[in-house]
């Protein structure tokens, strides 16, 4: 090979990979912008702490489990000797939360809501059942005078709801199981007549 040639074959060669070299290497102002994933997990545990409450739900439910079972209650026209208190308190829950419970009596209901992740179980004197925060549920177990038990969610005023509107019962004659929404043990503070926490799924009984 000649002079010439060699020379042509070194500038051919320097060309192609001044060419590989512009396609390869991107220009400053046409790099990728990092995207600042600092606050992603901390957003996170906001929303599902492993160590607390773990389902991300509206802090106000309890206020909508109440509104829900009134609306629920509000579509039954009563009639003479009729309870259907669990009926509407399950519409009102799944309603409110799409929890649905099963059974026909009212007194299943207890250790389905334990289970639930909703709420926390409290032990209440009966003095303290008027004093219940909206949207807990009280369950009284049953009993050969009432086989089916009864369920009705409080509605922060002292009064329950279930199938009716009435004042809070206290004196059921069975023992009672009572579920206070997470988000409304948290707002507690030792208020509310001091509630206590129960591990327990006995109740207490209320004479």
């Amino acid at each position: 090979m000649n002079v010439v040639g060699k020379a042509l074959t070194i500038l051919t060669l320097f060309g192609v990979s001044q060419t590989k070299a512009q396609t390869t290497t991107p220009s400053a102002d046409r790099l990728p912008v990092p995207v600042d994933t600092s606050g992603w997990v901390d957003q996170q545990d906001r929303l599902i702490r492993s160590d607390t409450f773990t389902l991300p739900v509206n802090p106000g439910y309890g206020e909508r489990i109440l509104l829900a079972t009134l609306e629920a209650a509000d579509s039954y026209t009563e009639k003479k000797s009729e309870r259907l208190c669990y009926r509407y308190v399950k519409q009102g829950l799944f309603s409110a939360l799409g929890l649905s419970l099963t059974g026909v009596s009212a007194y299943q209901a207890g250790d389905q809501l334990a289970r639930s992740g909703y709420f926390q179980e409290k032990v209440v004197k009966p003095s303290e059942l008027k004093t219940l925060p909206q949207g807990s549920v009280v369950v009284w177990n049953r009993s050969k005078r009432h086989p089916h038990g009864h369920i009705s969610v409080a509605d922060g005023q002292g009064r329950e709801v279930s199938d009716r509107v009435r004042s809070q019962l206290s004196n059921y004659g069975t023992s009672v199981r009572v579920f206070v929404p997470f988000c409304q043990v948290a707002g507690q503070a030792g208020g509310q007549g001091g509630l206590s926490a129960s591990g327990g799924a006995s109740g207490t009984t209320i004479e």
